[in-house]
């Protein structure tokens, strides 16, 4: 299976050493994604442990994780800590962990390299993306959890630096169209219901740069899909990759564990 560069599968039938040794060896420091295989022989409470030393976890109504349990519409490309205000802290890991699978077909984790993507894009879409901040509308969050349908949520640069390295550092959306709407003045974004445009672009001309995106980014080369199975953990560098999810091919319960760490 080729992979996309910086992320890596390690599988625990490839070791006979005890998780907690496979844990610690694990090349978090040479790879943006690291997909760790357990076969189901690692408790969440030991995972839990071991991430606490890759920083300081936010809490969640008094735990240190955050537990998903019902997935049926497409979870699409991002990164956690878009709404960060500078007080509340961007995560620098994220870790999963896949505590039962979902029911129904579908449901697939996907990672994507923000690095490698913006490299191949075209100068052009550069352009765009290094002028035009990308402008979020209507989109609840911390310090809005009701907001107006066409209020400008807030604006973030599309480039930024990280430890000398270019990232791309966005919201994608769906190339699904039914799931997206656009209009004239925006990109609606229908399954978390806000909007977005490239400041001084119309709604068509913010779907054509997504388009450009979207063709460079949905490739083997900087996207990973991988179906998860229970005692799965996903190590993810939240500063280089977006992480997002397939849809399900009708509503269903599984049970994710998620770990935000800032160090």
């Amino acid at each position: 299976m080729n992979l996309p560069n910086k992320m890596k599968i390690i599988d625990v039938n490839d070791s006979s050493e005890t998780i907690e040794k496979q844990l610690s060896a694990l090349p978090l420091d040479d790879n943006y994604v690291v997909v760790y295989r357990s076969r189901g022989e690692m408790p969440f409470n030991e995972l839990l442990s071991f991430s606490e030393s890759l920083g300081m976890p936010l809490s969640y109504e008094g735990k240190n994780y955050y537990s998903f349990d019902k997935v049926h519409l497409e979870c699409e490309l991002h990164y956690d800590g878009i709404s960060s205000d500078g007080v509340r802290a961007m995560p620098d890991w994220l870790v999963f962990y896949m505590e039962n699978t979902p029911k129904e077909e579908g449901g697939e984790f996907r990672l994507l390299n923000c690095v490698s993507v913006l490299n191949d894009l075209d100068e052009e879409t550069i352009n765009v993306l290094e002028t035009s901040p990308l402008e979020i509308y209507g989109l609840k969050h911390w310090a809005d959890p009701e907001p107006e349908p066409f209020k400008l949520s807030f604006s973030i640069k599309n480039i930024v630096t990280e430890n000398g390295v270019n990232v791309l550092r966005m919201h994608i959306p769906t190339d699904d169209m039914e799931m997206v709407s656009i209009e004239p003045e925006f990109v609606h974004c229908k399954i978390d219901d806000f909007r977005m445009r490239f400041r001084g672009l119309s709604g068509p001309e913010s779907a054509e740069i997504f388009r450009k995106i979207h063709k460079t980014a949905f490739s083997d080369k900087h996207l990973l899909e991988i179906s998860l199975e229970e005692g799965d953990a996903v190590f993810v560098k939240n500063r280089f990759v977006f992480h997002g999810r397939n849809s399900c091919v009708a509503p269903t319960t599984r049970l994710m564990q998620r770990i935000q760490l800032v160090e």
